[in-house]
């Protein structure tokens, strides 16, 4: 595993805290307002221990093992993807989402500028490719470029007429998602897996050692799953979901 600074180590951990505490703090909010505490509690309670047994897992090397494909970290993408759609599906939840501003579910897409300095920082170590960063493959910096300047246009100033708004957002977050897919394929094909295919520098194993899990095992699936509830919360409006 490359060596890092611990200057780099103290900011992605300050990171994930700072991201994780946001998240705590306007969802609490949000479900007082409408009398979903409970139901909130619960979710960030099973959000905490996630994140903690991940930790402890990345701690002692679980996530770090490429002998095979796909390798252990992957997993964490997996739990996500499934509370993802468990979220996307609950009634429940529906209720809570519905309560949540557009302009908070695209702001909060900024958090992503965090995960790109974390990765240029990484380059600059020389502990992760540049394929990685946009200085490579990587364009995922639009996203939280651009999330402050569309939340806006579209749902602050209302330049648009609702349904094109709408619309203009769905296209937004597909378009957001794609890209940070395409990341999220060429980080999994730099590790140091039998089926790695990008071979420019050095792996990414670095993104699975403790404290960087941060970065495939919160911030990744965060950014992914904001845009999942986005679509279906603007598919919602539209009466399509």
């Amino acid at each position: 595993m490359p060596h890092v600074s611990l200057y780099v180590q103290i900011y992605v951990l300050a990171g994930g805290c700072l991201t994780a505490g946001l998240i705590v703090v306007a969802l609490l909010r949000v479900a007082k307002r409408v009398g979903l505490s409970p139901m909130a509690i619960r979710y960030l309670i099973v959000g905490g221990l996630y994140l903690l047994i991940s930790s402890v897992i990345a701690y002692f090397g679980g996530l770090t093992s490429f002998e095979q494909f796909p390798p252990r970290g992957v997993l964490l993408l997996v739990f996500w993807i499934l509370a993802i759609l468990f979220l996307a599906q609950s009634s429940e939840f529906a209720k809570l989402l519905a309560a949540i501003p557009m302009t908070a579910l695209f702001e909060i897409q900024t958090f992503r500028i965090l995960a790109e300095i974390l990765i240029f920082w990484l380059i600059l170590e020389e502990a992760m490719p540049h394929s990685m960063s946009f200085t490579g493959r990587n364009f995922d910096i639009l996203v939280p470029l651009t999330a402050p300047l569309v939340s806006y246009v579209l749902f602050r100033r209302q330049v648009f007429a609702p349904a094109t708004a709408n619309r203009i957002a769905i296209l937004w977050n597909v378009a957001g998602f794609a890209i940070l897919a395409i990341t999220v394929f060429t980080g999994i094909f730099s590790l140091p897996t039998p089926k790695r295919i990008f071979f420019e520098g050095p792996s990414t194993a670095i993104i699975f050692a403790f404290p960087f899990h941060i970065l495939p095992g919160f911030w990744v699936p965060l950014a992914f799953g904001v845009h999942v509830l986005s679509i279906s919360k603007l598919l919602r409006e539209r009466g399509i979901a």
